[in-house]
């Protein structure tokens, strides 16, 4: 298909993005099976009591990942870049959307377990995160060493392995798709050490965290996604461009949505603690406006956040200081701006039903409260 395709885009209801999802989710479960059978056959059990019987289970550990499933955001983008490119149910290239969309389910769970121990997250999804699973078992049963760094290792080795089924899911995909995949994985892991860097330098330059926000999440979450589903099934390089610019300005929304959560969001809805953002001094764009946005008295308060000093009453206080300074406002228009612009690009589509699915995909991705 063409950018000037007259045939249009095949169907983005929500009954078969139900059934994108469903397809993939059944490949992670067949995966993590297959995980299961081969290291049952390895010698050697971590839970063993001739090793004190307090280890973790990694393929119980992939299990209780996967099936969490969360919310599939990336799979939804695939399926959407896969259907506004022509992508048909009932073509062959179906089977490799539900292959893509189980191998960036995976990508995500190891970002996210290897992100919680960077930012000693305690809960996700309503879960203990793994590696606070892991040291608190370490401790229960007395063991030798420190728990904390016993439980980093545990966490560290889950992520390894979702990284390496995750990459094994794509091996048989079109050679543009996985030469995609792996620009994707290394965007990721960049922005992940930006983001660890431009925290430790206290830095409060918009610019550098607009970048770090964009490495780190929207890239990974809908541009590249949004591509790699419309490359299972075209190369047109002007449909690609339109994508690509669309997939970035959705995913600044997305990421600058994700900032709001962390200080204003509800941990019943997000599965994960409020406020952390601010307790740790992470580097936001949130906290780069409120250098300039916070002033007279609440003002010792973004300093002490940007120096890591700041404990969760006093995060709680911030919180309503950003409110009262503006700082969620500029947000929120942030953000429909953003959405405004992502609409002009997709004014390029020839077909209003793929311009009508991507603002669908859009709000979904910029409004969420989860």
């Amino acid at each position: 298909m063409t950018v000037t395709d007259r045939t249009g885009p095949a169907s983005t209801t929500a009954d078969a993005t139900a059934r994108t999802l469903a397809a993939a989710h059944e490949l992670t479960t067949r995966r993590v099976q297959d995980v299961t059978a081969v290291l049952a056959g390895v010698e050697g059990d971590p839970r063993s009591p001739a090793l004190g019987g307090f280890g973790l289970d990694l393929a119980a550990e992939l299990a209780r990942w996967t099936d969490s499933q969360g919310k599939q955001v990336r799979a939804v983008v695939a399926h959407h870049g896969f259907v506004v490119a022509g992508g048909r149910a009932t073509s062959p290239d179906a089977d490799g959307l539900a292959s893509l969309g189980s191998a960036l389910e995976l990508l995500h769970l190891f970002a996210l377990v290897h992100d919680d121990v960077m930012d000693r997250s305690r809960t996700r999804r309503g879960l203990e995160t793994t590696h606070e699973r892991a040291a608190r078992r370490h401790r229960e049963a007395a063991a030798r060493g420190d728990a904390e760094r016993y439980g980093d290792g545990v966490a560290i080795l889950l992520g390894d392995l979702l990284l390496a089924e995750a990459s094994a899911a794509v091996a048989s995909l079109p050679e543009a798709v996985r030469i995609a995949w792996r620009h994707m994985v290394l965007e990721l892991v960049h922005g992940q050490l930006l983001d660890l860097t431009a925290t430790a330098a206290g830095t409060d330059d918009p610019a550098v965290t607009r970048v770090v926000a964009r490495l780190k999440t929207g890239r990974y979450t809908v541009r590249r996604p949004l591509e790699l589903g419309a490359l299972l099934v075209t190369d047109d390089a002007s449909l690609l461009e339109v994508l690509g610019r669309w997939g970035d300005l959705v995913g600044d929304a997305f990421g600058l949505r994700d900032d709001v959560l962390g200080v204003w969001g509800d941990p019943g809805r997000t599965g994960k603690p409020a406020l952390d953002d601010l307790v740790d001094g992470r580097a936001t764009t949130l906290l780069a406006w409120a250098r300039d946005m916070v002033t007279g008295s609440d003002a010792p308060l973004v300093e002490a956040c940007s120096t890591g000093e700041l404990d969760r009453d006093d995060a709680v206080r911030l919180a309503d200081a950003l409110v009262r300074n503006g700082v969620r406002d500029r947000a929120e228009r942030a953000i429909d701006a953003l959405l405004a612009e992502a609409a002009e690009v997709a004014d390029g589509l020839p077909h209003p039903a793929a311009r009508g699915a991507l603002a669908g995909l859009a709000a979904r991705l910029a409004r969420r409260t989860r």
